[in-house]
């Protein structure tokens, strides 16, 4: 199942909701800490607001929530509806308060203030976009002077011979997908370039790019 635009082109290829979650938790449990790592690293705090872009079913915004405080506030954004009901849920139950669930597509106009964002936080997002120069200007309009991206991406061909050697054929053919549909799960090869052609300064210090593993690559 995939989320599309009202044109019928999709945005997103996989599972969303419950049939997608177990993919996701496990996704999480694999790369949580070095988000976490990198998050606190780059400046998250008590009292930050923080774009949780891309949130999906909300495991990172619980984390986000639970840092910034109730000084603090974290927009939840997505395309679901159907996975920002999950992450409603999930942080409701939590009994967390300072979170604003938007539903939107990142890859059009969001209309939010300039300048008014400490942190933006995405995983996994641009990879899966057609226009992620758009994406990455949308950022650079929100965050305030000296804040911060964390936008963590995964480079598919770095996952060949990862597995059983019988499953890079299934990769190759899945990043040739990508490529026929005008998405890039290679992006990490050109994500620095495209955070500098948006006029981000000190991109190698601020961005980090993650492969499934969990190992934390420098761009």
């Amino acid at each position: 199942m995939s989320e599309r635009r009202q044109d019928g082109s999709s945005i997103y290829m996989l599972k969303t909701g419950h049939a997608g979650a177990k993919r996701l938790e496990h996704q999480h449990n694999l790369i949580a800490q070095t988000s976490y790592n990198k998050l606190k690293s780059e400046g998250l705090k008590q009292g930050s607001v923080v774009w949780d872009l891309g949130c999906g079913n909300g495991m990172m915004t619980a984390y986000l929530a639970k840092e910034v405080g109730p000084d603090g506030h974290v927009y939840a954004i997505d395309i679901s509806e159907t996975q920002l009901d999950l992450a409603k849920e999930r942080l409701t139950a939590q009994g967390f308060k300072n979170v604003t669930y938007i539903k939107a597509d990142v890859s059009t106009e969001i209309s939010f203030p300039r300048e008014s964002v400490d942190i933006v936080f995405c995983r996994f997002l641009l990879m899966h976009v057609k226009n992620p120069d758009f994406v990455i200007n949308t950022m650079k309009d929100v965050i305030k002077p000296g804040g911060r991206v964390v936008n963590q991406e995964s480079t598919l061909s770095a996952q060949r011979g990862l597995f059983r050697k019988d499953l890079d054929a299934a990769i190759d053919a899945i990043i040739a997908l990508g490529n026929n549909t005008g998405v890039d799960y290679n992006i990490r090869f050109r994500l620095m370039d495209l955070y500098k052609q948006a006029g981000f300064m000190h991109v190698e210090e601020n961005l980090s790019v993650i492969d499934l593993s969990g190992k934390d690559i420098k761009a």
